[in-house]
């Protein structure tokens, strides 16, 4: 089980198994992120350059760019995760091998 590491922020000691499990997103949640970057995606398409603010233009691209950049990262970790998961299960229904 993980373990709480005593620190500024709440960390957490995880076997990597345990790890693998937490970045494991089921269905729904990975629908719910792929909208989510349709959504932030369409807003950056959509975001509008006015040359008396330009600083503001490239915040507001930065905070979304972000934003759409965590969420693949979300759903890159899932897969590889599912990948390890897959395989981990899949070693473990191999008989032992004999010397």
């Amino acid at each position: 089980m993980a373990k709480l590491k005593l620190t500024r922020f709440s960390a957490y000691e995880l076997t990597p198994e345990e790890e693998l499990n937490g970045q494991t997103l089921n269905g729904a949640q990975k629908v719910l992120l792929q909208t989510e970057q349709s959504q932030i995606a369409e807003q950056i398409l959509n975001l509008d350059f006015e040359p008396s603010d330009p600083l503001k233009f490239a915040q507001n691209e930065a905070f979304l760019r972000g934003q759409l950049s965590v969420y693949q990262v979300m759903l890159d970790r899932s897969e590889l995760a599912e990948q390890s998961l897959r395989s981990l299960a899949a070693q473990s229904l191999q008989p032992p091998q004999s010397n």
